[in-house]
């Protein structure tokens, strides 16, 4: 990623509850031009006002309730596959 264009892309926040994958990004994204904060709670993260975009990249029953959380937040979401776990939470992600 560090020999690709400026992409206007900053990564700015980290959450990870696992202590060893949660360092390991901060190690190699957290740079004095990219300063780069972890969070242990995804909530502390979605509200925090300092991001603007979100990837979620959890356990499949953790997407749809992840992502709405964000888009009732203001923040855009990106959800792996599969979006929700069951058709009762498509419903209520496409509401949010």
């Amino acid at each position: 990623f560090l020999a690709q264009e400026n992409l206007n892309v900053k990564l700015t926040a980290i959450c990870d509850i696992f202590d060893v994958r949660a360092e390991k990004a901060l190690q190699s994204f957290n740079t004095e031009a990219n300063p780069c904060k972890r969070y242990e709670n995804y909530m502390d993260l979605i509200t925090s006002g300092e991001v603007d975009a979100i990837i979620i990249a959890t356990p499949d029953h953790w997407h749809a309730p992840m992502a709405q959380a964000a888009i009732e937040a203001g923040v855009h979401a990106y959800v792996e596959k599969p979006m929700t776990h069951t058709v009762s939470e498509t419903y209520l992600l496409r509401e949010a």
